[in-house]
């Protein structure tokens, strides 16, 4: 067990890629416009699409403290 736990962790360890801002805008702007298509179609009731909403703004102010959080680091280097 404990040997899986240890490649698990190995697995998820953080790389340093860098990725640039602007895709984080575009994937969140692609998870608003799934929600929006799946009510158009029928297939996300307007309570699911409440909650969903909800988790991608929570995301999206994540990742934007993070942004910010590193740009304060490179002001302060």
């Amino acid at each position: 067990m404990n040997h899986f736990c240890a490649h698990v962790k190995h697995d998820y360890q953080k790389s340093a890629a860098v990725v640039p801002d602007i895709l984080y805008v575009q994937a969140f702007q692609h998870e608003y416009d799934f929600v929006q298509q799946g009510i158009n179609a029928g297939y996300i009731n307007q309570s699911i699409a409440g909650v969903l909403y909800t988790e991608i703004n929570q995301a999206q102010l994540l990742q934007l403290q993070q942004f910010q959080g590193t740009d304060m680091a490179l002001i302060e280097a």
